[in-house]
């Protein structure tokens, strides 16, 4: 016997009952909601992050450990907010044999372009200490209008 609860997606993790799926779904990019799967309907993985329209799912890799940190490399890949929320950012950097940029932020960076539908991808051409005033300057020069 099973069952599926629909929640809002900012359920914190501790209310998921032992044995239960939770799943993290987006729709183009945005997080809309989560299932918590029960019974025999729950999988095996514990948590799972699903992008819609395409319907491509990434589910959690038992024994992967936490992703090596590094500096920034030639890509910077954003995961999806449905894998972020579903604590499978370990899994995406996996997936493009990519590293985080910081341990508790879910950047990743990687040396090669890896096509993934769990992250958007942008090529790194300049990497520089923060500072707004140097951005606005270089963004500037480079006649860049709205930035995001």
């Amino acid at each position: 016997m099973g069952g599926c609860v629909k929640t809002a997606p900012g359920i914190p993790h501790e209310l998921i009952p032992a044995g239960a799926e939770a799943e993290w779904i987006s729709y183009k990019g945005d997080v809309k909601e989560a299932a918590v799967w029960l019974g025999t309907l729950a999988g095996a993985g514990g948590r799972r992050a699903t992008l819609l329209p395409s319907g491509a799912t990434l589910t959690a890799a038992a024994g992967l450990g936490d992703p090596p940190v590094s500096p920034p490399l030639r890509y910077l890949y954003e995961p999806d907010g449905a894998v972020v929320r579903a604590h499978l950012v370990a899994e995406a950097a996996a997936g493009v044999d990519g590293a985080l940029l910081d341990p508790r932020i879910a950047y990743i960076t990687a040396d090669r372009a890896v096509d993934s539908p769990f992250c958007a991808r942008y090529e790194v051409l300049e990497v520089m200490p923060f500072s707004l005033k140097r951005l606005r300057s270089a963004l500037r020069a480079r006649r860049v209008g709205t930035v995001t």
